[in-house]
């Protein structure tokens, strides 16, 4: 691989979609230069990058959500910001999970089935997780959420939820301030 990179290239060096690091050159979240029309990523750059990222130390969020598309939205997208993302594809694994590990911020689905959204939030609030939570719907006026409303402070995102929602969303909760890259 030369010492420039194309998007492509840069998207096999890192093991992220492409879609995910043009979102990120654009914003500039990532050391790029545009040529033309076309992202060029030097990889002296990049490397530099990459320590910052792992010198500043990643956040666990805990995604669950039924629907597996919708789960590796939020994992890839949270990932491309520094995020260690697990997921849970109903709230029994959820639970299970979250006995097992400590997590900084969690995105639950709010309609699944088995154990809905606020099944999982009333369970995580008698074991005393205190945890931010971000509930995932795409029907927020139900009375579903009027029930999770009585678990205390909750973050609400509706679907179908964009990419720059999630890392936004997950950045101000998170308090992710990272260390500014010179380019």
């Amino acid at each position: 691989m030369t010492d420039v990179m194309t998007i492509k290239q840069l998207a096999e060096y890192l093991q992220l979609p492409v879609t995910s690091l043009y979102q990120m050159a654009q914003s500039g979240r990532l050391p790029a230069a545009k040529v033309g029309k076309h992202w060029r990523f030097q990889r002296q750059m990049i490397d530099e990058w990459l320590r910052h990222q792992s010198a500043w130390g990643s956040r666990r969020v805990l995604v669950v959500d039924d629907d597996d598309l919708v789960r590796q939205t939020f994992r890839d997208s949270l990932e491309v910001i520094g995020c260690q993302v697990c997921l849970a594809a109903d709230g029994d694994e959820c639970l299970a999970l979250a006995e097992r590990e400590t997590f900084d911020l969690i995105f639950l689905d709010l309609v699944m089935p088995g154990k809905d959204g606020v099944d999982v939030l009333s369970a995580l609030r008698g074991r005393g997780c205190k945890t931010h939570v971000v509930l995932i719907t795409a029907y927020p006026e139900s009375d579903l959420l009027n029930e999770a409303l009585k678990h205390g402070p909750i973050t609400l995102i509706r679907k179908p939820v964009g990419i720059a929602a999630v890392q936004s969303t997950a950045e101000m909760l998170l308090d992710l301030r990272r260390p500014a890259m010179h380019s």
